[in-house]
C-alpha cells in the first residue's frame, strides 16, 4: 500500500535485503513474498487467539493491564486490591444513589484515589469501570471487535454472542451482583433523560477553551426559578481542570451568527464565494442534474 503510494508521487522504493528490478519477473516475486508474509501474520494471530482461548477458559488474566482493584498473582488470576477496590465500591455506591460523573471524580480526587495509570479520574474511566462485569465476578474474555484495516478500534463495539467467553464466578467480585445492576439502572435512566433533550447547540466543539484549549460543549445550568442554556469546556466537566467560566448559549449564539453575516452577507464576499463554488461545482459535478442540484 505504501509502495503504491510512494510511487504514485515519484519515489523509487528500493530493498536491502532483495534484489526486485523493475521487471515482471520481480513484480511477481515480490507478490508472493507478501501474500507468504501475511499468511505468516494471520496464522501466527489465529495460534495465539488459540492460547488466549485456553488461558480464559480457565480464568486467566490474558494480558495488559488488569483493571482497578485487581493485581494478577503468579498463577495468573485475578486477585482484589483492597485500596483500589475501595475506589470501585465507592464508584458503584454512588452511581447506585443517584450522583453524577462530575460529583463522583470529586468525591475520589478529595479522598486522593487515581486511576491504574496513577492519574486523576476522568468520565471515561468510570464508564468503563461501570460497565466492567468482571466487578460482579463474571470473567469476559473476546467480547471487543478487533481492530478494522485502517487499525482502529472501537472498544464499545460488541463480537457476536457465540464467540464470546463468559463464565460467572470466573473472578472475585469487588461489588454485588445487586449494586452493579442497581448502578448501571440508574446511569442508563440518567443518560436517557439526557438524550432526550431538544436542545440545540450550534457551536459544540467548535470553539476551543483558552485557558487549557479543551472543546466547549452544550449544557443545561439549572437555577432554581429557570433553566439555562450554557457552553462549558469539557475538561471541567470530565476532568474537573479546568476554571474556565460557562458562557450563556444566547450570548455567544447571537456573537457568532452576527459576525458569519457580516462576512458572508456583504457584496465583496458575496462575488468571491459565489465565484469559488461555482468552480468548485464545475469540477465535481459530472452531470447536469448533479450541477443544478448542488446549485
Amino acid at each position: 500500500q505504501y509502495k503504491k503510494l510512494l510511487e504514485e508521487y515519484g519515489v523509487q522504493v528500493i530493498f536491502v535485503n532483495e534484489r526486485f528490478e523493475n521487471n515482471p519477473e520481480s513484480h511477481l516475486l515480490y507478490h508472493i513474498m507478501g501474500s507468504v508474509n501475511q499468511f505468516y501474520n494471520e496464522n501466527l494471530a489465529r495460534e495465539v487467539m488459540k492460547g488466549l482461548k485456553e488461558n480464559a477458559y480457565q480464568c486467566k488474566f490474558t494480558g495488559g493491564r488488569p483493571p482497578l482493584g485487581y493485581d494478577v498473582d503468579k498463577d495468573l488470576k485475578l486477585v482484589i486490591n483492597e485500596k483500589e477496590a475501595e475506589a470501585v465500591r465507592l464508584i458503584f455506591e454512588m452511581s447506585a444513589e443517584g450522583y453524577g460523573y462530575g460529583e463522583t471524580i470529586d468525591k475520589l480526587n478529595i479522598l486522593g484515589y487515581k486511576t491504574k495509570k496513577g492519574l486523576p479520574f476522568v468520565k471515561n474511566s468510570l464508564y468503563e469501570i461501570l460497565k466492567n462485569e468482571k466487578y460482579k465476578g463474571t470473567y469476559i474474555f473476546n467480547r471487543s471487535c478487533s481492530a478494522n484495516a485502517l487499525n482502529k478500534r472501537n472498544n464499545h463495539r460488541r463480537k457476536p454472542e457465540e464467540e464470546i467467553i463468559m463464565i460467572e464466578n470466573g473472578c472475585p467480585a469487588i461489588v454485588s451482583s445487586g449494586l452493579w445492576h442497581r448502578a448501571n439502572a440508574v446511569k442508563k435512566a440518567t443518560r436517557s433523560s439526557y438524550t432526550n433533550a431538544k436542545n440545540t447547540y450550534l457551536l459544540t466543539g467548535l470553539i476551543h477553551c483558552r485557558e487549557c484549549g479543551g472543546k466547549f460543549h452544550g449544557n443545561v445550568r439549572y437555577n432554581k426559578n429557570n433553566t439555562n442554556l450554557v457552553y462549558r469546556c469539557s475538561s471541567k466537566k470530565n476532568k474537573r481542570k479546568c476554571e474556565s467560566k460557562e458562557i450563556r448559549c444566547e450570548y455567544l449564539d447571537s456573537f457568532v451568527i452576527d459576525k458569519f453575516v457580516e462576512f458572508f452577507f456583504n457584496d465583496d464576499n458575496i462575488k468571491v464565494i459565489t465565484k469559488q463554488l461555482n468552480e468548485q461545482y464545475n469540477k465535481s459535478c459530472i452531470s447536469d442534474l448533479e450541477y443544478n442540484e448542488a446549485k
